[in-house]
């Protein structure tokens, strides 16, 4: 459990959760998601704006500005929700400026179910990391349950540590490592 090298190898892409922040949405197809998502309602605003425009009804117009209204939602909330994911990526990639990878022994700390759905349950886990660095011992745990957590828990790990951030990043399977 000793073992240390550089992260220099490492990017983004490469972790999968922070202890203090969960998950980092690092897939192309979060990308593409997002992409298609904000053009969709861009669309949905620029349609109804032409509706709006050139319509003199005023049983349509009334729809037209529901309309008009839920793309402006919709674009906010595609917004906000692609301004978190990059300000998580962006976060992660300071973390790794001085990142160590180690080995570590992760555990579960405690579990409960959580509500996503109607009738849908799902397992979350809080995970407690334990490692040797510089000589000293650490045990972080996780600041919340996530779903992420489950396939770490109870396991042998590789992650990389910030001291500078004194954060802990969970590194995706991989045989790179």
């Amino acid at each position: 459990m000793n073992e240390m090298q550089r992260a220099d190898d490492i990017t983004v892409k490469d972790v999968d959760a922070t202890l203090n922040h969960g998950q980092i949405y690092t897939a192309k197809l979060w990308d593409i998601f997002l992409i298609y998502m904000l053009v969709f309602s861009a669309a949905i605003i620029a349609v109804s704006v032409a509706i709006w425009i050139f319509s003199d009804d005023k049983e349509t117009l009334f729809a037209v500005k529901f309309v008009f209204g839920f793309g402006i939602v919709f674009l906010l909330i595609m917004g906000l929700l692609c301004i978190y994911i990059i300000n998580g990526r962006r976060r992660v990639k300071r973390y790794l400026e001085d990142a160590e990878i180690l080995n570590a022994k992760a555990t579960s700390s405690g579990s409960e179910l959580q509500y996503r759905h109607p009738l849908i349950f799902v397992k979350a886990t809080s995970l407690a990391v334990k490692f040797r660095y510089n000589g000293k011992r650490y045990l972080k745990t996780s600041k919340a349950s996530l779903q992420v957590y489950n396939k770490y828990a109870d396991k042998e790990i590789k992650i990389a540590y910030s001291p500078k951030y004194d954060e802990v990043m969970l590194i995706k399977a991989s045989d790179k490592y």
